[in-house]
C-alpha cells in the first residue's frame, strides 16, 4: 500500500464563512477574501497556516534559525537566538510561523542519517542479538559526537589546570617572604582565563549537546514512525506501550545524547587528581581518595535505591491508572449498585502505596543530593588529620590546593555518573525502538504478467502472526448476515466447510496434487488453535486457506459471508498485512482502505478527506455530494471548516464513515477495499452511496466491498462468496444462481425474508437516528 504523508492541506479557507455570537476577528488576505478566528485563537493546523498568509502573505520572507552554522562565540553565547528574540518582540507569537531550520537540523534529513547507519548495521550484522541501533545512532551522529566529546574534555582540563595548577602558583606567591607584583598579576590573569575558558567551553558544550539531543530524539523519533507505518503487524505491542516509546523512550534518546558525553571526562580527571594528591599529599593521599571511592559506593547503593523506589511507583501508577479507567467506564453501574465507597477505599489504597513509594525515591534522592558537595569536605577531613597527626606540616597554599583539587574531581564524577545513568537507562529505551524495528513490513507484492490484471491470488495461504490479530472477525452465533437469525442459517448446506467449491485452476491437472497436500495438513484441525510444526514450534493455523481468484481492472467485487469467516483477512492480505505461508499473491496498484471503524484525525472535515492532498475543488465537491456530506455541512456554520473532535467524537457514526469514505475516493487510488462501507448508514442513503460513489465515480477503479446486505451483490460484477477462510464461490451473480451453489441457497434465503429485514432494518435506523451538530 502507497505510503503518503500524513498531516493536514493547508487550504485557503477565505471562501469559508463562519457565524459566532462572540466577537471575531477578520484579517484581510492579500489577493482577496478574509480569514475568521474565533476569538483570535487557532483552532487547526490550516487556520493557522491561513492566519500566518494573512498577517504576512504567502510569499512573506522565511527566517532561518541557523543554530549549526553559528559561529563558536555565537554558539556559547547563544547570540544566535538574538534575532529570533528580536523579531518575535516586534512582530508577535505570530512570527514563529515564518521560522525554519536549516536543512541538517530537520528531522527528514536526521532520520535519513540514522536509516542509513542501520540500514548498514542490519548488513553487517547476520545475528539479529548482535544488531545494535546505539551503535547506530553513535555510527549517525559520530562527528556531531565527537566534537562534543573535545569540547568537554578541553573544558575538564581547563578546570583542573585551573584548580590544581595555576591557583597552586598564586598560594604559592602570595605565601612567599618577597612577592613580586609583576609575577602576581601575570598568575591572576592566567587564573581568570582559564576559568574563562572553562566557562566558555562548557557553556559551548551544553550548546553542542542539547543541539545533538534534539536531532537524536527526531532521528529515533522519526525513524520508528516511517516503520510503524510500514508494519506487517503489531504483534504483542499495544497502542500504550507505542505511545510510551514516543514520549518517555524518546526523552531517554534526549538525555543520553545530552548527558553521555560527560562520561569521558570523570576517569580521566579522577587519574589526573589522584596523580596530582600523590605528589602534594605523598602516602596518605590515598586516604582522601579511598574516602572519595568509599562515599560515592554509598551514592551507588542509594542511587539503586532510587530506582527500586521508581519502577515500584511506576507499576503502582499504573494499577492506579487502570483503577481509574474501570472505575469511569463503568461509572453508571457503580451508582446503580451504590459500591462508591468500595472503589473510593481501593483508590486510596492504591494512591497510599504509590505515595510511600514517591515519598521513599524523593527521600533518598535528597540524600544523594545533599552528599554530593560533601564528598570534598569529608575526604579532604580524613586526609589532613592522617596527615598532621603523622608529623607533617600542612601549610595553607598545600591543603586549599587539595580541596580545590577534590572540588574539581567531584564535580567531574558527579556529571560522569549522571551521564552513566542516563547510558543506563537509554538502552532500555533502544532495545524496545530495536524490537519494534526488527519487527516484519508488509509484503511487498510482484505486479502480474498481465497488465489488465489488478489483483491475482493463486492457491494462497495465508495467515495471522499473533492469534489476537486473527480474533478480528467475530465467530458467534448472532454474528451472520445481516437480518438473518442463527435458526435460518443452520438450514443451509454445510457441505462447504472442508474445502473450496471454486478454483480459478480446476481445470488444470497440476493443481490437484497441491490441493490434497493443503487440504491433508492443515484445513481438517480445528480453526481455533494452535498448530505443531515437525520441529515442536507451535504457530497459528492459516486464516486464508487456497484462495485462488483473478481480478482484472475496473471490476467491482462484492465478497459476503458469514461474519468470521475471513472476509476483512482477505483484505488485510492484500493490503500486505498477512504472512503468505504458499502459493503468490499479486497486486498491480495504489491502494486504499475503508475500514469497519472509521479513523478520523483532529482537525477540520476537510483536512480529514483531502488528508495532505492539494485541493481540487470540482473533484471535492462531487465527491461529497456523492457521499451526501453536503447536507450535513449546510448544518454545520463553518461547513466542511467545522472542527472534528479527536476520534470524531462530534461526528455520528455514518457521518465518519462517509468522511472516510470520501478520503479513499478522493485518494484516487487504483485498488480499494472497503470493508463494510454501508454498515453505519440508513437504506437509502446506503442505496445512494452504492450508486453515486461506488457504481459511479468508482466505475474505472478496482473495488472490494465487503457486505452483509446481499440486495447489493446482483449489481457487481463478480460475487465471492466465503466460508472459514476458503472461497466457496466465485463469480457473476447470474453465474452462481445458476449452478445453484451456497452462495446461491444463501441468497434466496435472503430474498425470502427481505421484506422482513427491511422492515427491521428500517426500525433499527430509526432509533438511531445520525445525530447532526450545530457549530
Amino acid at each position: 500500500m502507497d505510503q503518503e504523508d500524513i498531516g493536514h492541506n493547508g487550504v485557503n479557507s477565505s471562501n469559508g464563512k463562519m457565524s459566532s455570537k462572540k466577537e471575531k476577528k477578520t484579517a484581510k488576505v492579500k489577493g482577496g477574501g478574509a480569514v475568521k478566528v474565533k476569538d483570535g485563537l487557532v483552532r487547526s493546523v490550516s487556520q493557522s497556516i491561513d492566519q500566518r498568509n494573512a498577517i504576512y502573505g504567502k510569499s512573506s520572507k522565511l527566517i532561518r534559525i541557523e543554530v549549526s552554522r553559528a559561529g563558536i562565540l555565537s554558539r556559547a553565547s547563544f547570540w544566535w537566538m538574538w534575532t529570533i528574540m528580536l523579531s518575535l518582540y516586534r512582530r508577535g507569537i505570530n512570527r514563529l510561523f515564518t521560522f525554519r531550520f536549516m536543512d541538517e537540523d530537520t528531522a527528514e534529513t536526521n532520520v535519513q542519517l540514522l536509516e542509513k547507519a542501520w540500514e548498514e548495521e542490519l548488513r553487517t550484522e547476520k545475528c539479529q542479538t548482535d544488531m545494535s541501533l546505539s551503535r547506530a545512532m553513535r555510527r549517525a551522529f559520530k562527528k556531531h559526537l565527537l566534537r562534543a566529546v573535545f569540547v568537554i574534555s578541553v573544558t575538564f582540563s581547563f578546570s583542573f589546570l585551573g584548580s590544581a595548577c595555576i591557583l597552586r602558583l598564586l598560594l604559592d606567591h602570595i605565601s612567599s617572604v618577597d612577592p613580586d607584583l609583576q609575577t602576581g598579576l601575570i598568575i591572576v590573569v592566567a587564573l581568570i582565563l582559564c576559568e574563562f575558558c572553562r566557562s566558555f567551553t562548557f557553556s559551548l558544550s551544553w550548546s553542542l549537546n542539547y543541539l545533538n539531543g534534539m536531532r537524536g530524539r527526531a532521528a529515533a523519533m522519526g525513524l520508528l514512525y516511517k516503520k510503524i507505518l510500514n508494519l506487517r503487524s503489531l504483534q504483542d505491542k499495544k497502542i500504550g506501550e507505542l505511545v510510551n516509546m514516543f514520549s518517555h523512550d524518546s526523552q531517554r534518546i534526549f538525555e543520553a545524547m545530552v548527558n553521555g558525553p560527560f562520561v569521558i571526562g570523570g576517569p580521566f580527571v579522577f587519574l589526573a587528581g589522584s596523580i596530582y594528591l600523590g605528589v602534594l599529599m605523598g602516602v596518605w593521599a590515598l586516604v582522601g581518595i579511598g574516602t572519595y571511592i568509599l562515599v560515592f559506593l554509598v551514592m551507588k547503593f542509594l542511587n539503586d535505591g532510587i530506582e527500586h523506589f521508581r519502577k515500584q511507583a511506576v507499576s503502582l501508577t499504573g494499577q492506579r491508572v487502570g483503577l481509574m479507567t474501570e472505575i469511569l467506564t463503568c461509572m453508571k453501574l457503580i451508582k446503580m449498585n451504590g459500591w462508591e465507597r468500595a472503589f473510593i477505599n481501593r483508590v486510596t489504597e492504591r494512591r497510599q502505596k504509590e505515595s510511600k513509594a514517591l515519598e521513599g525515591g524523593a527521600l533518598l534522592k535528597s540524600v544523594v543530593t545533599s552528599l554530593a558537595p560533601m564528598i570534598p569536605v569529608i575526604a579532604s577531613v580524613f586526609m589532613f588529620l592522617g596527615y598532621i597527626l603523622s608529623g607533617n606540616h600542612l601549610t595553607a597554599a598545600r591543603a586549599f590546593t587539595v580541596i580545590s583539587v577534590f572540588y574539581s574531581m567531584s564535580f567531574t564524577l558527579v556529571t560522569s555518573l549522571y551521564g552513566v545513568q542516563t547510558l543506563i537507562d537509554v538502552s532500555v529505551a533502544m532495545s524496545r525502538y530495536k524490537e519494534i524495528l526488527l519487527m516484519p513490513e508488509k509484503t511487498s507484492y510482484d505486479k502480474p504478467k498481465d497488465g489488465d490484471v489488478s489483483v491475482e491470488i493463486s492457491l494462497a495461504t495465508l495467515t495471522w502472526e499473533t492469534e489476537e490479530e486473527g480474533d478480528c472477525e467475530a465467530t458467534d452465533e448472532d454474528s451472520i448476515i445481516a437480518g438473518l437469525k442463527s435458526t435460518e442459517i443452520k438450514t443451509l448446506s454445510t457441505t462447504t466447510a472442508t474445502k473450496s467449491s471454486y478454483t480459478k485452476h480446476s481445470a488444470s491437472k497440476d493443481a490437484a496434487p497441491h490441493l490434497d497436500s493443503v487440504e491433508s495438513s492443515a484445513i481438517l484441525l480445528p480453526k481455533n488453535e494452535n498448530s505443531t510444526d515437525t520441529e515442536g514450534n507451535t504457530s497459528l493455523l492459516p486464516a486464508l486457506q487456497e484462495i485462488d481468484i483473478c481480478v482484472k481492472k475496473g471490476e467491482l467485487i462484492g465478497i459476503c459471508g458469514m461474519k468470521g469467516c475471513g472476509k476483512s483477512s482477505l483484505l488485510a492480505a492484500i493490503l500486505g498485512r498477512m504472512q503468505v505461508l504458499e502459493g503468490e499473491l499479486k497486486v498491480n496498484g495504489s491502494i486504499a482502505f475503508l475500514s469497519q471503524d472509521p479513523w478520523i484525525v483532529n482537525g477540520t472535515a476537510r483536512d480529514n478527506i483531502l488528508f495532505g492532498l492539494p485541493y481540487d475543488a470540482v473533484k471535492y465537491d462531487r465527491i461529497i455530494k456523492a457521499t451526501r456530506l453536503d447536507k450535513d455541512f449546510d448544518t454545520f456554520s463553518a461547513r466542511d471548516e467545522v472542527e472534528i473532535g479527536d476520534r470524531g467524537l462530534t461526528l455520528s457514526g455514518g457521518q465518519k464513515q462517509r468522511i472516510c469514505l470520501a478520503r479513499a475516493i478522493y485518494s484516487d487510488s487504483d485498488i480499494l477495499l472497503l470493508d463494510d462501507p454501508l454498515s453505519t448508514v440508513d437504506v437509502n442513503m446506503g442505496r445512494h452511496i452504492f450508486a453515486h460513489c461506488i457504481k459511479t465515480i468508482l466505475h474505472e477503479k478496482t473495488v472490494f466491498m465487503v457486505t452483509h446486505h446481499l440486495e447489493y451483490l446482483p449489481k457487481c460484477d463478480k460475487v465471492l462468496y466465503m466460508h472459514e477462510g476458503h472461497v466457496v464461490s466465485f463469480g457473476s451473480h447470474a453465474e452462481l444462481m445458476t449452478q445453484k451453489s451456497p452462495y446461491a441457497e444463501l441468497f434466496v434465503l435472503y430474498n425470502n425474508k427481505y421484506d422482513r429485514i427491511l422492515k427491521e432494518r428500517m426500525l433499527y435506523r430509526g432509533d438511531k437516528k445520525e445525530v447532526s451538530i450545530n457549530n
